[in-house]
This record gives C-alpha cells, structure tokens and sequence, in this order.
C-alpha cells in the first residue's frame, strides 16, 4: 500500500511540473511551429509532450490573440453545427522573415519553413482545410494537395469487366 501512495504522489509531482511549463510563450511555439499553415487547440496539445495536458483551449486563444496582435497570423472562427473551432492562420514563410529575426527566442525561420510545408495534423479536418481555401484564409496550395481532394480509387480493371457483363 505503501509503494501504492508513493507512486501516485510521484505521478503527481511530474503532473505538476508539466503543468509550469505551459507558459504563453511555450504555447506561442507549439501554435508557430505545429505542421501546417494553420493551428488549433488540439494541434497545439499535440506538439510537446512536456506540457500537452496543460494547453487548455482559454490558454490556446490568449496565446494565438497574442500572435495575432504581434502580425504573426489571424485567428479565425469557423462556425459549424454543433460548434465553432478557432483556428489561428499562420503567414506564409516569406511573410515571416523579419517577425522570425525579432523573435528569435519564438521560433527560427529554417524550422518554421519546414513546419509550416508539411500536412497539418488531423486534428485541421478536410472540412476546415476546405472551408479555409474557399473563404480566402488559405491558398490550396499551402496544404498537402492530396489532403484537399477525395481520394477515390480507379477501379481496377476485373472490376469493369464484371460492370459490363
């Protein structure tokens, strides 16, 4: 029982600890260097594993209103349904380079290139990748192009022959 409570007060302890680490600025970092030309609160969550638990979607707008403020990107609303999603639209690469000089301490620019060409996590639905190019936020080519199209397959060829039987 002894080693029971030990253990439990342990995890405790390093619970506590991820949660000082989730500082505006380390919030700053996940949004600026999450993969993709946009973030949300889950992709934000998804970044680090030393403070993933404490990236609470208040904590999330405070830090993206804050980038925001600095010209580092837009935080957009996205009504839908049952919800609405805040999603903060990061600038192009070429639109960062002084914002990545005068805040080195953020991000670099080299790592925030490479971050902001890949796919976004999949936690950036198609839906909001689709509604975020139609709306104007984002060019379609800034997102992975075989995220933005329907992937069907080409039946194969045993497949017509049945069809046409």
């Amino acid at each position: 029982m002894w080693c029971l409570v030990c253990l439990l007060q342990s995890r405790k302890a390093s619970f506590d600890r991820r949660l000082i680490h989730a500082t505006t600025r380390n919030i700053k970092t996940a949004i600026l260097l999450s993969p993709g030309p946009v973030a949300n609160h889950l992709t934000t969550r998804s970044m680090s594993s030393s403070f993933k638990v404490a990236v609470t979607k208040p904590k999330f707008l405070a830090a993206a209103t804050q980038l925001q403020d600095a010209g580092m990107g837009l935080l957009v609303i996205l009504n839908a349904i049952s919800a609405s999603s805040h999603v903060f639209v990061k600038k192009p690469p070429c639109d960062m380079v002084y914002l990545a000089h005068a805040n080195s301490d953020l991000f670099s620019l080299e790592e925030y290139e490479r971050q902001y060409g890949l796919a976004p996590f999949s936690y950036v639905t198609l839906a909001m990748q689709n509604v975020l190019v139609e709306l104007g936020y984002v060019r379609a080519e800034d997102f992975k192009v075989q995220t933005l199209q329907r992937r069907i397959r080409a039946p194969k060829e045993e497949e017509v022959q049945n069809a046409i039987c």
